[in-house]
């Protein structure tokens, strides 16, 4: 985190991961978010003030379609 005091971790199988914050002094750690089984994480990144976090999730086999419209 920005402040240096914490680091936020994932932990936990490819299907059930969870972003924890980690206090450095303390060493507890509080989880951030609980997300729906079956999907996984491969990266993330948080913001230089520490508010905002971005992650992607993604699952095995999953489809991606690109849908061209109409042009109005």
């Amino acid at each position: 985190m920005p402040d240096g005091k914490a680091l936020v971790v994932l932990q936990g199988d490819m299907r059930e991961q969870n972003f924890w914050r980690l206090d450095l002094a303390s060493k507890r750690l509080s989880r951030l978010t609980d997300p729906k089984p079956g999907f996984g994480t491969r990266s993330f990144d948080i913001s230089l003030d520490g508010t905002q976090m971005l992650f992607d999730r993604y699952r095995e086999n999953a489809d991606v379609a690109l849908i061209t419209l109409p042009p109005r």
